[in-house]
């Protein structure tokens, strides 16, 4: 009786022991699992921070252009304000020039009427008169 109690006991150890084993493989392969989540995790997380610094740095360069556009088009503006400002002048210096142009034939069909007065062209210098 004594035997039977101890061989039961004997594999209950030996069942407790397998099942303790069992559980420490289970127990390991779990850890290596989560292991390889985590790996993958903190590899994912540096692909993202890459991925932010890179959408970071477009940012600054979209933020540099929108900058330089904006100083471009101040410039512009002020072009065009001094262009129209400038307007003005140009239609009267073209009013000028267009009343200059007429006096200009005014004065050499005079020339011609003098020179045709005083005996033809070359008769009289014209530099003098």
């Amino acid at each position: 009786d004594l035997q039977r109690g101890r061989e039961q006991l004997e594999r209950s150890l030996a069942d407790s022991k397998q099942q303790l084993n069992d559980s420490e493989n289970d127990l390991l392969e779990r850890v290596r699992q989560a292991s390889a989540g985590a790996e993958a995790a903190q590899a994912r997380a540096a692909e993202a921070e890459k991925a932010l610094e890179t959408a970071r740095e477009e940012t600054r360069t979209v933020e540099q252009r929108e900058e330089a556009a904006g100083k471009r088009a101040e410039a512009l503006v002020a072009e065009l304000a001094a262009a129209r400002a400038d307007a003005p002048r140009l239609v009267a210096a073209e009013r000028l020039v267009t009343e200059l142009r007429r006096e200009v034939e005014r004065l050499r069909k005079e020339v011609q009427l003098f020179q045709s007065a005083a005996g033809g062209p070359g008769s009289v210098d014209v530099a003098s008169v």
